[in-house]
């Protein structure tokens, strides 16, 4: 569970949290999936926007690591331009 309750949601709403969450989740190991030369967060973003979804960049960075410190994704040390001029790391799936 990658919700980090930080206004104390009670349930039956912390739960559709939890369930949404999962779901950014797991569309985001996907993405990975089909892109073994691994992406930024900001290219995984994109390609959620370019499917339809709006979530925050800060969302997309906070599933990212969950899923990395799951042992899913690894950090690497190589680095690609991102949307606002800065070098972004790249991770990509173990």
């Amino acid at each position: 569970m990658s919700y980090y309750n930080t206004v104390n949601e009670k349930q039956p709403e912390l739960a559709l949290h939890w369930d949404s969450n999962l779901k950014v989740d797991d569309m985001i190991k996907n993405i990975f999936r089909n892109y073994p030369s691994g992406l930024t967060a900001f290219e995984v973003f994109n390609k959620l926007e370019s499917f339809g979804y709006k979530y925050p960049l800060w969302s997309v960075r906070r599933s990212i690591t969950d899923i990395m410190n799951e042992g899913y994704l690894v950090l690497t040390d190589d680095k690609r331009a991102g949307g606002y001029g800065r070098m972004n790391k790249i991770y990509k799936k173990k």
